[in-house]
């Protein structure tokens, strides 16, 4: 290589040291700002991982809660209450809310205790919304369909309406039979969800806004109280309505339940 080359070449390379160092030392103006957002980012990256740790933490505690909940699932006659009062803590900000749901009405249809009942069902009502009273009125359902089984069961069935054996099934059961005890027992019940029903619809049951619009009344026995004109004359699925009857006025006695029917106040 001649003299003239090497000069060439270590021109070369010294204006791209220049042009290194001219850009390293842009880059050094910019490194407080660099450093910043570092820091930015991994602040703001820590506060992510803090959240997503957190909202990981409680998502796994609530599903050992609802583990451990099922586990105390018992649909014995005596730990009922104990059931339906633990499935109501899962109320609608859970993702165990629905299923909760569904176990609290078969610990409402299975029970055998109408006290027990009307506990029950007051606190499933002060914990629902628009949105879950089909809840409540699966159970209506449910309890009307039982009686309208044993309606059809009944040796009268032939001789009394359905609306007959609601009002009088003494004329339909021996008053000391476990049917007829069985009957009374689910107009208690009915007449229970008639009336906290109407008292939510009204706006005068504490702690709940309901209202019956859009609701699904088909196979749905209610006693005939003073109830919102939409439920009264429903568009659509009409309940079916009976005479205000009360239970011995929901006393139990050691014969059992006692039925007295008062004069229907809509003639």
């Amino acid at each position: 290589m001649n003299a003239e080359a090497v000069v060439d070449a270590k021109g070369k390379q010294n204006a791209g040291d220049r042009a290194v160092a001219q850009a390293l030392k842009s880059l050094n103006k910019f490194a407080p700002l660099l450093t910043i957002l570092v820091a930015a980012i991994s602040f703001v990256g820590g506060i992510v991982f803090n959240a997503l740790s957190a909202r990981q933490k409680e998502v796994e505690t609530k599903a050992e809660e609802w583990r451990l909940a099922l586990e105390k699932v018992n649909f014995e006659q005596e730990n009922l209450l104990t059931t339906a009062y633990l499935m109501d803590s899962f109320g609608a900000d859970t993702e165990y809310h629905d299923q909760a749901r569904q176990i609290e009405v078969e610990a409402l249809i299975r029970t055998t205790d109408p006290t027990i009942f009307d506990l029950m069902f007051s606190t499933m009502l002060r914990h629902s919304t628009n949105q879950d009273q089909p809840d409540l009125l699966q159970v209506a359902r449910a309890l009307s369909i039982e009686l309208d089984t044993l309606y059809e069961s009944s040796p009268s069935s032939g001789k009394l309406t359905l609306v007959d054996f609601l009002e009088h099934p003494e004329n339909a059961y021996d008053p000391t039979s476990n049917r007829y005890q069985r009957t009374l027992c689910l107009l208690w019940e009915i007449d229970s969800i008639s009336d906290y029903l109407r008292k939510a619809w009204a706006g005068q049951y504490p702690g709940t806004a309901l209202s019956p619009g859009g609701l699904d009344f088909r196979n749905v026995f209610l006693v005939n109280r003073p109830m919102p004109s939409s439920v009264l004359h429903p568009p659509t699925n009409p309940p079916q309505y009976f005479k205000t009857c009360k239970v011995a006025d929901k006393v139990t006695s050691e014969q059992g339940l006692r039925l007295t029917c008062q004069a229907d106040p809509h003639g």
